[in-house]
């Protein structure tokens, strides 16, 4: 059973007209903010990019800084202990 050309038209208008809905909801925020420029320090070949660390990244730092300042605990101790007993 063939629809007339008034009913055609009227579903393709409806149609039409969900089809804008749809973009309507799915349209970007009108205000669009550029991001900044990546900060750089260094010269020439020395030039880098500074960003913030990961969280793995932050973790192996911590346990280098934490080796580092517990060696040097143990070698202040037991220099100490080794002054003491010279005495």
């Amino acid at each position: 059973m063939p629809l007339s050309p008034e009913a055609l038209a009227a579903k393709s208008a409806s149609t039409d007209a969900a089809k804008e809905k749809e973009k309507a909801d799915k349209a970007e925020p009108e205000l669009n903010f550029k991001e900044p420029p990546p900060k750089m320090i260094g010269a020439g070949f020395e030039k880098r990019e500074l960003r913030r660390l990961s969280p793995e990244e932050k973790a192996i730092l911590r346990m280098k800084v934490n080796a580092v300042m517990g060696l040097m605990g143990a070698t202040i101790l037991c220099l100490a202990m080794y002054i003491l007993t010279r005495l």
